[in-house]
């Protein structure tokens, strides 16, 4: 077993846990069992020893006891040990039981009794642990003498050294037995674990639709195993998207070099007229500059998705925004006769980067000029509200197809493939507008019916609300 594995060091803690909680419990039965039986002792020596100092009488002088009581017969087997002490501490009377021995007592101690009537004290007889209480006899009301009577709790002494062996040795014993349970049990528990590493070690790039196979029951590894599972499909998803994204580039970037490729090996095959180079040239050039805008594209959406672009934000003013967008909007849509509107904007801002909410916008219109037919017409409208601003593009072009909604900012998606190449469109000018709305904490979404037209919406969270110059 490994020692920083998870089931060795879950052992580990279980069997620390294990061994603090039976010494504990060992310990608080021990001294709690001797306590108790001490108790049991004392209680026995209270009422005993009053009994006796009770039927205490002086007759010539000196103090007489119940014969039966005197010999210890009727204070059963556990007394064993019977001294009277005078108030000057000389022994008066002690029990058979005591041969050459007395209870050992100090004048200190005696005095202590008066005031508290009894004391209770842990001694030895020779070599016999005993428990002795000590308390005054009255006669005619005043303390005349002393009574001492002990017990013997060699039997206590000796049942509480066999419960503790008895802790010290089943208790290891215990922590081993529930060791090797717990190892047992953790090896058991993390053995799905194991096959999820097993799985997850033979997932690679080429099979990420692959799925764990869940367990029956969802506990903490059942929520694990479809966490993983909703993971590797987001990577699945991923790399969808990376391989048709790349696939997708190259033929955009193969496109325009294979008609290069093809009108400069038509010119150079016999001579041509100089007209007829120049028109190689400007194909060439209007490829070329399709490539730029691809690759300039490509390099933002990129700088986006990674994090690098570093936004300049400022009150950007939303109507003279608009208007920058409407003048340059329309010279884009003097060619097919596009009327473009602006309706009434009111003077408000929002915290943002003016340049990329401009291309933002900038994009939209144009997009919405390339799928509007000649002498159709194109709405920009802002609407202020609590939390933001919206700000739609309406046209009365193709519109789009439902099924095409839910992925038109996806990157190179186009509805008509054809047609957006013909407008020198590259897929990418609705990514960006994602991106950039994005980047700003703001929703864009769009709304269109197949030749009714489209409405894109884009809504902007308030920064700093201004309504003057």
């Amino acid at each position: 077993m490994k020692f920083r594995s998870i089931t060795f060091q879950l052992t580990l803690w279980y069997a620390g846990v294990l061994i603090m909680i039976l010494l504990i419990l060992g310990g608080l039965t021990y001294f709690k069992l001797s306590a108790d039986l001490l108790n049991t002792v004392d209680e026995t020596l209270k009422s005993e020893s009053s009994e006796v100092a009770n039927s205490a009488q002086i007759k010539n002088g000196k103090i007489q006891i119940y014969k039966d009581i005197y010999d210890n017969k009727d204070m059963g087997a556990r007394v064993e040990y019977f001294q009277i002490l005078s108030f000057q501490g000389e022994i008066v009377y002690k029990s058979e039981s005591l041969k050459q021995f007395t209870l050992p007592v100090e004048n200190a101690q005696l005095q202590s009794v008066l005031p508290d009537k009894y004391t209770m004290l842990t001694s030895t007889v020779g070599e016999v642990p005993i428990r002795m209480i000590i308390r005054p006899v009255k006669i005619d009301g005043e303390p005349t003498y002393f009574l001492q009577i002990g017990i013997s709790i060699e039997e206590l002494k000796r049942a509480s050294t066999s419960l503790m062996w008895n802790f010290l040795v089943f208790i290891p014993i215990g922590v081993m037995l529930a060791t090797f349970g717990g190892m047992f049990l953790a090896k058991r528990f993390l053995k799905p674990i194991d096959k999820i590493i097993y799985d997850a070690n033979s997932i690679e790039a080429e099979n990420l639709g692959f799925h764990i196979q869940p367990g029956k029951v969802k506990d903490e590894i059942g929520r694990l195993i479809d966490t993983l599972n909703q993971l590797f499909e987001r990577l699945h998803y991923s790399f969808q998207r990376i391989r048709q994204f790349t696939a997708d580039a190259s033929h955009e970037l193969s496109t325009p070099l294979t008609i290069m490729r093809g009108e400069a090996e038509v010119a150079l095959k016999s001579s041509r007229r100089p007209d007829e180079y120049r028109h190689v040239i400007e194909t060439n050039l209007d490829e070329i500059e399709r490539m730029s805008r691809i690759v300039d594209n490509l390099l933002a959406l990129t700088s986006m998705d990674s994090g690098e672009v570093q936004l300049s934000l400022e009150d950007v003013f939303l109507d003279d925004l608009m208007r920058d967008v409407h003048e340059q909007g329309t010279i884009l849509a003097e060619d097919k006769n596009i009327d473009i509107t602006l309706d009434s904007t009111q003077h408000i801002s929002v915290k943002g980067d003016k340049h990329r909410l401009h291309q933002l916008f900038l994009n939209l219109v144009d997009n919405a000029i390339k799928y509007t037919p000649s002498g159709g017409k194109i709405w920009l409208a802002m609407q202020p509200g609590d939390n933001g601003v919206s700000i739609s593009v309406t046209d009365t072009g193709v519109g789009i197809n439902k099924s095409h909604l839910d992925k038109i900012f996806d990157r190179f998606y186009r509805v008509d493939k054809g047609r957006s190449r013909e407008h020198g469109g590259s897929g990418l000018g609705l990514s960006i507008v994602r991106s950039i709305v994005e980047l700003h904490k703001g929703k864009v979404n769009v709304e269109s019916e197949p030749s009714g037209g489209s409405t894109f919406k884009v809504w902007l969270p308030w920064g700093e609300i201004n309504t003057k110059r």
